[in-house]
């Protein structure tokens, strides 16, 4: 099992009818989503990473590690926490 750390990006946004929403985004593995609420977002990009990275692993695609972008790979479990 490994660890991997991917910076997002979060934002307000809106939805194409005018509704508030929350942009999310991973630039790196070009992943992006939307969430009401910014907790929501937040939850959303992690499930849309985790999905992309089993998508790869699976087809046997390089993960983009880039230590300078702020991209890790461990080879332990690990906890991020953003204050």
């Amino acid at each position: 099992m490994k660890t991997y750390v991917f910076p997002i990006n979060i934002e307000p946004d809106q939805y194409d009818d005018g509704t508030p929403a929350f942009s999310a985004s991973c630039e790196i593995l070009n992943v992006y989503t939307f969430g009401d609420t910014y907790e929501e977002a937040l939850i959303k990009i992690h499930e849309a990473i985790e999905i992309t990275l089993e998508s790869m692993i699976k087809h046997g695609e390089p993960i983009p590690i880039d230590p300078a972008q702020g991209v890790m790979e461990l080879d332990h479990p690990a906890v991020a926490v953003t204050l």
